[in-house]
């Protein structure tokens, strides 16, 4: 029988490790470092089945530092918040995008940057990415509360002005946007499948930032938010009501916080080719290879891959 044996990924290697014959109750098979162009250390995982042709790939999150004083380490955030100040908003729904952005606030730390930009007909960048210390993060507050309800809904203009933020983020950080509206679009772009394919052409250029989406008012449109956050690699939450505002938002800055690699893509091959992995992650043939885009990895999480293998030929990943 085999059992799971690690190894670790290093940045900017390549390893070719050959694959030997599995024994009955024999050593599992293994393969050597997996190179992973994340900047992190990712373990390897192999589990065969006893004839050594089929076998489970897992990618491991490695273990988070601990610092002494301040508890586990994290990579720094770069977060671009897009809110709807259009009139749809009134009666009560603006007033929550605030509550929402002051506990976003609450949860970031010098360390983080953190961007605004508010929409209705009109786009307006509030400010750009800006250290979220104790002085700046009153400033923010400061330009929040001056914010009031518009006219109409440039969804699409506001969601590519903060993509866009994100172009200029030249340091290792975790970047996400946090779409928040009532998903009522009637400027600009209005459908559903012209603003996904607006954040999809977006991903296709910076696929390291993650969109998310915070559906405001039991109006809203979760058919169109959910369809973005999935083209963005990210996720769509109904905020509902005051009381679930900071477990709506802590959810997906806890997500954000325990990303340790992100745009991760991963490609397996063996010299004459070899059949396609099963994966749930989207699969693209690159010759005699397969790569698979895994998007994010999260601390304590794994990603698997079923793959079939010739036994007596050399498998590689990279």
């Amino acid at each position: 029988s085999c059992s799971p044996q690690p190894s670790h990924a290093v940045m900017g290697q390549s390893t070719s490790a050959p694959t030997q014959p599995a024994a009955p109750a024999g050593p599992a098979e293994t393969v050597n470092p997996l190179p992973v162009h994340t900047g992190t250390q990712l373990g390897l995982q192999y589990l065969c089945n006893s004839a050594g042709s089929t076998g489970l790939l897992s990618i491991v999150a490695p273990q988070t530092p601990v610092d002494a004083d301040s508890g586990p380490k994290r990579a720094p955030i770069d977060l671009t918040l897009v809110i709807d100040r259009s009139g749809s908003m009134g009666r009560g729904k603006l007033a929550m995008v605030k509550r929402s952005i002051t506990f976003i606030l609450s949860q970031l730390n010098a360390g983080d940057r953190l961007a605004l930009v508010s929409y209705d007909t009109d786009v307006r960048t509030d400010f750009e990415l800006t250290a979220c210390t104790e002085g700046e993060k009153r400033k923010m507050g400061a330009k929040v509360a001056e914010i009031r309800a518009g006219s109409m809904t440039n969804l699409s203009g506001g969601l590519e002005a903060g993509l866009d933020l994100q172009k200029g983020a030249t340091r290792e950080t975790v970047r996400s946007v946090f779409l928040l509206t009532d998903g009522l679009a009637n400027a600009g772009m209005t459908t559903t499948d012209g603003i996904v394919k607006l954040v999809a052409d977006a991903r296709g250029k910076n696929s390291l930032v993650v969109v998310h989406t915070f559906g405001f008012g039991d109006d809203h449109n979760a058919e169109m938010l959910a369809a973005v956050a999935q083209a963005g690699g990210g996720e769509y939450v109904y905020v509902e009501k005051d009381e679930s505002l900071g477990d709506s938002f802590a959810e997906a800055l806890g997500g954000l916080a325990s990303v340790v690699a992100q745009s991760i893509s991963l490609t397996v091959s063996q010299p004459g080719g070899m059949p396609r992995p099963r994966t749930q992650f989207p699969v693209v043939q690159e010759g005699e290879a397969w790569r698979v885009d895994i998007s994010d990895l999260y601390a304590t999480g794994a990603v698997k891959l079923g793959v079939e293998i010739a036994r007596r030929k050399s498998l590689r990943v990279r």
